[in-house]
């Protein structure tokens, strides 16, 4: 009988909290709110959800564009005026611009096309310096626009991408940058041997000059990559591989390393991956992406150790995530950034981050 009380009582909590109306946190409460950790039980009903995830209040939830289906997010600090959080938009061919500090859309960028400054599916981000560089999968280019402009600088790796999805990079000598691609992405057979492509990019002026330097990921390490992120300090890449649920850690140099985490903290699809950089230590933050709930696991930067995993209260279906290291008046400390349901973005002071798990630059 009292078995059959508690289950019923569980039943009206569900009930309730699935016809409770949704809300966004106001963006005047970000600087002041106290950080929300409370270990989280019924708000989520995947059968897989992790046993000691904790729930974080996001500071606010961009406005929703269900038809853009949004991808991936990257941020960029403004020498004055507004700091932008950029994301790729794949079915509207656009960039979309927020205030980094508000979630307030300032503009959008872009149509669909080929000519320059138009895109088509566009998918990876990545901001370096003054340059936005945006993976466009059906162009099968990367396109670079300088900031806060806009203007586009050109393309690159119309001969060498097939089918491109994610992108990151790094600074190198002689003010360029390395950069990595995933792709290939869903394909095998003849190309199995082609999942990462490697370019230097330098600006001559306002001429972009590109030097493709390898190619690397063979069918039996790497079978579909979408998100990579190179962690300099260590000269690591860190690679999600959906189709095998697990992270794979290579070097720079495109060598495997034979370490990664496959132990099944990610139970559906690792997607988004984030460095929050502390000098040479710090912390990752990685997605496991389920239809009705994302999960956010914290791992070492070095050692990979387990340091918990959080939710939302409303982030779901998550694909990009990034991190914006530095100090604003709203984020102090940074902000993490997460694509919600295919429709906008939401944001996490770090600070609730830290105190949830106890991480002390």
């Amino acid at each position: 009988m009292m078995r059959a009380f508690h289950f019923l009582l569980l039943i009206v909590a569900l009930l309730a909290s699935a016809c409770a109306p949704s809300s966004e946190v106001a963006s005047s409460d970000v600087a002041d709110s106290e950080p929300v950790v409370v270990v989280d039980e019924s708000a989520v009903t995947d059968s897989d959800a992790p046993a000691d995830v904790v729930t974080l209040a996001e500071a606010w939830e961009t406005g929703r564009t269900p038809d853009a289906n949004v991808d991936s997010v990257a941020v960029w600090y403004a020498p004055e005026g507004a700091d932008y959080l950029l994301a790729t938009g794949k079915e509207t061919h656009q960039l979309i611009v927020y205030d980094a500090a508000t979630g307030e859309t300032l503009r959008t960028v872009g149509r669909e096309g080929d000519a320059m400054k138009q895109l088509r599916r566009p998918n990876g981000v990545l901001v370096l310096g003054d340059l936005a560089l945006v993976v466009e999968r059906d162009n099968h280019r990367v396109q670079v626009f300088a900031l806060p402009s806009f203007e586009s600088l050109g393309t690159f790796g119309e001969q060498e991408l097939v089918y491109p999805y994610g992108i990151t990079g790094e600074p190198i000598v002689d003010e360029g940058y390395r950069l990595y691609v995933t792709d290939n992405y869903e394909l095998g057979g003849d190309v199995a041997d082609e999942r990462v492509e490697v370019f230097d990019l330098y600006l001559d002026g306002d001429d972009l000059v590109v030097e493709p330097v390898l190619t690397f990921g063979n069918d039996s390490d790497l079978t579909q990559v979408e998100t990579l992120v190179v962690d300099p300090a260590h000269e690591h890449l860190v690679i999600a591989d959906e189709a095998d649920r697990l992270i794979r850690l290579y070097e720079v140099s495109g060598r495997a390393t034979g370490r990664g985490i496959d132990d099944g903290h990610f139970r559906n699809e690792p997607e988004g991956i984030a460095l929050y950089e502390c000098g040479d230590r710090g912390w990752w933050v990685m997605t496991d992406q389920h239809d009705d709930v994302s999960y956010f696991h914290v791992f070492d930067r070095v050692s990979l150790e387990h340091r918990g995993v959080f939710m939302g209260e409303l982030t779901a279906k998550t694909d990009g995530v990034t991190v914006g290291r530095a100090s604003t008046e709203a984020f102090p400390e940074g902000a993490f950034y997460a694509v919600n349901a295919d429709q906008s973005v939401t944001a996490f002071d770090w600070r609730d981050i830290a105190t949830a798990f106890d991480l002390t630059c």
